[in-house]
């Protein structure tokens, strides 16, 4: 609770982040946040409140810094809070003495969701179209993905208006399968699936 001021450095791995931006956490409102990016995945934050003003005690989210994925691969990385470059490792009073602070890196994991690939178009007794895909790394595919999937159709591959197919994805045996009961008869049809984070 005597908190006004941070300064800090964050290291990362540029081959596997990319920072995007840093913001005022809740806790942050009224504050001033100051950063310094170098080019060597080193990023400098410095946070100050009005003079007088301190941090309420307990924990308290006062920086929000966002980074994307670099590559299009899982993966593991640490954010470091260990270097006191570009800006050193400080917390501050009201009257710019030093409170004593411990800084603690953080590790970062990237899952990203696994790429699918079509195993087998079936057309079924009926003439229902039936298509299987799964994910292209072999691993079983789970009621969690379907939940993220969406799929739509069109007559054309050129149109702009996909129409959304509610149902027609199913999980079957470990693998996706697409069922257009409204296939028969209806000519040719371009499918697509989304996938929501």
């Amino acid at each position: 609770g005597t908190e006004n001021g941070v300064g800090m450095s964050l290291t990362y791995d540029t081959a596997v982040l990319t920072f995007v931006s840093a913001t005022l956490g809740s806790a942050g409102t009224g504050g001033t946040l100051l950063t310094n990016l170098t080019a060597s995945g080193r990023l400098g934050l410095v946070f100050v409140l009005p003079a007088g003003s301190t941090l309420a005690a307990g924990t308290r989210e006062i920086i929000r810094v966002s980074f994307a994925a670099t590559a299009n691969v899982s993966a593991t990385t640490t954010i470091g809070l260990n270097t006191d470059s570009p800006v050193v490792r400080e917390v501050t009073d009201v009257n710019a003495h030093a409170v004593p602070a411990t800084f603690v890196s953080g590790t970062v994991s990237i899952l990203l969701p696994p790429t699918l690939k079509l195993l087998a178009p079936v057309r079924a007794s009926g003439g229902t179209l039936q298509m299987i895909f799964g994910n292209a790394d072999n691993s079983v595919a789970t009621s969690g993905q379907l939940a993220k999937l969406q799929l739509y159709y069109s007559t054309s591959i050129a149109q702009q208006n996909w129409v959304l197919l509610p149902g027609g994805l199913v999980l079957s045996n470990g693998s996706f399968q697409i069922v257009d009961s409204g296939a028969t008869g209806a000519g040719l049809r371009f499918y697509k699936v989304t996938q929501s984070p």
